[in-house]
């Protein structure tokens, strides 16, 4: 990016020989894309990323308001990218038109139940089913911040972790898994989440009316 910078600039102070050619801005290859985005810029990164990227945030509530910002509510791309779907987004820059075939974007976020709701106010849209929420109990007990020699760090320890789940990684580039069940199984699994659906569609038709169960023929 720094050298595209100076060419640019060399560019731009020559702009007027005829022979001067400008630079190609460099793609932004980045796996990780912040919350506090707008909608064109996160679809940017998704592209130039091939379609893969990952937010983390510690505080939910930085998405929360982010998509109530005009410029930056990609909530439709969270749903899309949960399926695969194709985003189409417009780049006024350089009057562009593109289309994302089959993002793949995962969101890890923390936050209070009160900065839950900021983020996902109700279950009309189908955001709430898009998410796995992990609920943690509190211990009402100290801990010993003094018991860790130092030795092994969430550093090192995380490095670790991720160097196991590097080699799964590798494993699963070179043989994909494919699961396959018979008819029957399948709607021996798909029968309770159907009978599940009828029995609470009622009381709760605006909460999960945007809930499917698939079954298999």
């Amino acid at each position: 990016m720094e050298e595209y910078r100076l060419k640019q600039a060399e560019y731009v102070a020559n702009k007027n020989n005829p022979d001067a050619e400008q630079p190609q801005e460099p793609l932004l290859r980045t796996l990780f894309i912040p919350a506090n985005s707008s909608a064109t810029s996160d679809y940017q990164v998704l592209n130039d990323n091939k379609g893969v990227g990952l937010m983390f945030e510690t505080e939910g509530d930085t998405l929360a308001n982010t998509f109530k910002s005009d410029y930056g509510n990609f909530s439709g791309g969270f749903r899309k990218a949960y399926h695969h779907e194709t985003i189409s987004y417009n780049r006024r820059k350089d009057r562009e038109f593109i289309e994302l075939q089959s993002p793949r974007l995962s969101a890890v976020l923390s936050g209070t139940p009160r900065q839950i709701l900021t983020l996902i106010p109700d279950a009309e849209n189908g955001l709430f089913s898009r998410f796995i929420f992990y609920f943690m109990n509190v211990r009402l007990v100290g801990n010993n911040v003094f018991a860790n020699d130092g030795a092994d760090t969430l550093d090192t320890t995380f490095c670790r972790i991720g160097d196991q789940f590097y080699d799964l990684y590798k494993i699963l580039q070179t043989s994909p898994p494919f699961v396959s069940v018979s008819p029957s199984t399948g709607r021996t699994n798909s029968t309770p989440f159907s009978m599940t659906y009828r029995s609470n569609m009622p009381p709760f038709l605006d909460s999960i009316s945007s809930l499917r169960f698939d079954a298999w023929d």
